[in-house]
């Protein structure tokens, strides 16, 4: 080895003819022990450099420490693996990389081969015992990751921000995860004899929604492969929240696995390629709500993969698309899921969907939607495990699907079946009613494959013994009769009108179906805010406000739903075309990428700021681009950049927040308080003690008791009499309440906060708010 330890304590950049301890000038260095970048240092490491380590070696980025690596190859130098690089943070710290608690690892067109762990956001045997030592920052982006036991693990980390938690600030882009082949040491994670592939090439432990976008996973094995159990997965994430979006998944056991009660934020899983996967997407656990959209799905064959029975009731035990396990408030859209090369007639089974007991525990309100997906090609399209059945609501539902086409090779299109919990306990197969003949818009509108007359067994619908035990009222709403309890329906009869339900997308609108929404919610709130205008009845205008609110927020989510549908489909500059075009609006999304650490989005919004700014940029504008530059790592110590900041301050000594944290980081001086005592000495806060206060008029009317769980009375202080009185839910629904002699009873109703509105004898009005309770 050319070198022990290495130690870098201040700022240094090696590049090929540069490297230090290069003894024969190659530009390899090859290193035995720890590269470790101390407190305060930056490291950036140019390209052509390749850092080789022995069994021991490995790289070490401390709190506070920044490593930049461009075109760096990162492998071993001995026929063993290396422990690969190490970043270490502050685990309930912000990762804004303004304050000191985090190590920073940027890597691009880098290699990592032949490691345990190629990146890891964690300390090994970390002293605290806590993990206290997780949560740095690692930006990935068009990297290779070749047999590694692991190529990227991020470990627990809690990112504190104004009013909750903010997303992992990791992301991992552009970037390929190969395995071909065993690797060279026995794998320590899975236990067995027989070799396999890297457990998982990204693992996510207690994280929330890092970035995992453009990336290829890929298992491939010359020869005899290993079992099916023994390829690999792609993300792994055990009780944590994923945002994976626009990847491509070859030859693994699991491509996306999902694992444990991450109830941080929905998982986002959209628009990826999976191939040749023994299961595409697992979910297992109450990995809720999670999203599930616009996927591409090849199953491979049964019979390939040695299994052989040809029992549905065990759908976890062949490939399957998605299959989930005990996950609720999901959404599945718009994926499309095939199989190749199946025949009907195989042993061994192919499904499309498996869904397993998406009504957890048996009692809780949790639904569930498949929507707009086609499922072609397997032998089952979507297969219901146990109970899928919701408590008061209408648990799984399946609506507007396509099955068998273009490739009709399935036995059955829905199949609801009874599973066993242990050896000697049954979950009985339970679905809740599919939709109603009664209005074209609640029917469930699937369209079913067409009969395959050489197939005895195949039904449009199968249900095994065990289904529907206690649910017999259950009713598909292509089907206008009950379906027998044990029975099977090989053609489902249609609805008996003759106008049958128009399907439209819910979250995977194109582009022009989103904006024409978009434009619709803003007309119809231009309309609704013009007759609020003129509008002078009381209950009306209290209506109209409830609908306008309803409105904005429909029109938030739809604006979200554009701008997701850009970021995942379309370059940076189309945002000119889902944004009003005013600097303004760019405004709102710069600081947004910014604390998410989307560096790259946020350069580009800025981008066009300073073009709709006519290149004369805005104060802010220029606050963000010295953001941008010191969030990516660079060192900006120019001594004008200081003064101008210095001069912000003094101009505004209470709101220059922003100039302050950025002086803070590039200086390293104390944090600057206003020039003020105490808070109370503010302008405009002390001169408050001699402004007379005077009280609110007290309302005409009293409520008790407030809150209250059913009943109560109405005080008046005057001595109007009540002619009507009714209850307004925040919906605007109108709920006529009984009165009984002086009290009020508004029947069953669901907990919350209502308006109380009463007409008076003399035609004047007065409401009031009450809280009610559960019984």
């Amino acid at each position: 080895m050319e070198a022990g330890d290495v130690v870098v304590d201040s700022s240094a950049t090696w590049t090929v003819s540069t490297l230090p301890g290069d003894a024969n000038t190659d530009g390899t260095l090859t290193i035995g022990g720890t590269l470790r970048v101390r407190p305060g240092a930056s490291l950036t490491i140019g390209s052509g450099v390749e850092l080789a380590f022995g069994p021991m070696g490995q790289v070490v980025v401390e709190r506070n420490a920044e490593l930049i690596a461009d075109g760096v190859t990162f492998t071993n130098a001995c026929w063993t693996m290396w422990h690969g690089v190490e970043v270490w943070g502050t685990k309930d710290a912000t990762q804004n990389l303004y304050f000191d608690e985090q190590g920073y690892f940027r890597a691009e067109g880098c290699v990592f081969e032949h490691a345990r762990e190629a990146v890891r956001v964690y300390r090994t045997n970390d002293p605290s015992g806590e993990q206290a030592y997780n949560g740095g920052v690692v930006h990935v982006d068009g990297c290779t990751f070749r047999q590694n036991g692991r190529a990227v693990r991020i470990k627990r980390t809690t990112n504190p921000g104004s009013g909750g938690t903010l997303r992992n600030l990791c992301d991992i882009r552009n970037s390929s995860f190969l395995n071909v082949g065993p690797l060279i040491e026995a794998d320590l994670d899975h236990g067995q004899a027989e070799r396999g592939a890297s457990p998982e090439h990204i693992s996510l432990e207690g994280v929330f929604n890092p970035v995992i976008t453009g990336n290829v996973f890929s298992s491939t094995w010359p020869g005899t492969p290993p079992p099916p159990h023994r390829r690999g997965t792609g993300v792994f994430g055990f009780d944590a929240s994923v945002t994976c979006y626009s990847n491509e998944f070859q030859g693994l056991s699991e491509g996306v696995w999902l694992e444990g009660a991450a109830g941080l934020t929905a998982h986002r899983i959209a628009n990826n390629a999976f191939t040749d996967c023994i299961h595409s997407i697992l979910m297992v656990g109450e990995t809720y709500p999670s999203k599930i959209l616009g996927n591409t799905i090849e199953v491979p064959p049964s019979q390939q993969h040695g299994y052989a029975d040809d029992d549905v009731n065990v759908g976890y035990d062949h490939p399957v698309g998605i299959y989930t396990l005990m996950s609720r408030e999901m959404h599945i859209e718009g994926n499309e899921i095939t199989a190749g090369a199946l025949d009907s007639s195989a042993t061994g089974l192919s499904y499309g969907m498996v869904i397993n007991r998406s009504n957890v525990n048996g009692s809780d309100p949790a639904s569930s939607l498949a929507h707009m997906n086609s499922i072609s090609g397997v032998h089952v399209a979507v297969q219901c495990e146990g109970r899928n059945k919701g408590i008061d609501a209408y648990g799984l539902m399946l609506e507007c699907n396509t099955f068998g086409e273009p490739s009709d090779v399935l036995r059955h299109d829905i199949a609801v079946v009874s599973n066993w919990i242990s050896g000697d306990s049954l979950n009985f197969g339970l679905l809740r009613d599919q939709g109603s003949c009664l209005d074209a818009e609640l029917q469930a509108g699937n369209i079913f494959s067409a009969l395959d007359t050489d197939t005895a067994t195949k039904d449009h619908f199968y249900f095994d013994d065990n289904t529907l035990a206690d649910n017999p009222g259950f009713m598909y709403s292509d089907h206008s009769d009950l379906l027998p309890v044990a029975g099977n329906v090989p053609v489902p009869f249609p609805c008996p009108n003759s106008t049958y339900r128009t399907c439209e997308t819910l979250l995977t609108g194109s582009k022009t179906e989103l904006v024409e929404r978009r434009d619709a919610y803003k007309s119809l709130i231009a309309g609704a805010e013009d007759e609020l205008e003129h509008e002078e009845d009381s209950l009306t205008i209290l209506a109209l406000e409830h609908q306008i609110a309803e409105l904005r927020a429909q029109l938030r989510v739809t604006e979200n739903m554009l701008m997701q549908y850009v970021l995942e489909h379309e370059p940076m500059d189309s945002l000119l075309e889902v944004l009003d075009e005013s600097a303004e609006d760019h405004h709102r999304w710069v600081p947004y990428y910014l604390a998410l650490g989307d560096l790259v989005r946020a350069d580009s919004v800025i981008a066009l700021l300073l073009a709709a700014e006519g290149g004369s940029p805005s104060l802010t504008t220029q606050l963000y681009q010295l953001r941008l530059s010191v969030l990516s790592g660079l060192s900006q110590e120019d001594p004008a950049y200081v003064t101008w900041l210095r001069e912000l301050i003094a101009a505004d000594p209470h709101g220059a927040m922003s100039p302050k944290a950025l002086l803070r980081h590039l200086t390293r001086e104390p944090y600057m308080r206003c020039p003020w005592k105490i808070n109370d000495d503010l302008p405009g806060i002390r001169s408050m003690e001699t402004v007379p206060q005077t009280t609110a008029e007290p309302s005409g009317i009293t409520v008790y008791p407030n809150p209250t769980n059913r009943s109560f009375r109405i005080l008046l202080q005057n001595d109007l009499r009540i002619r009507t009185a009714r209850l307004r839910a925040m919906d605007g629904r109108l709920i006529p309440l009984l009165m009984n002699g002086v009290e009020l009873d508004p029947g069953p109703v669901e907990p919350g906060v209502y308006i109380v509105e009463l007409v008076f004898q003399d035609e004047s009005v007065d409401q009031a708010r009450i809280i009610l309770r559960a019984p």
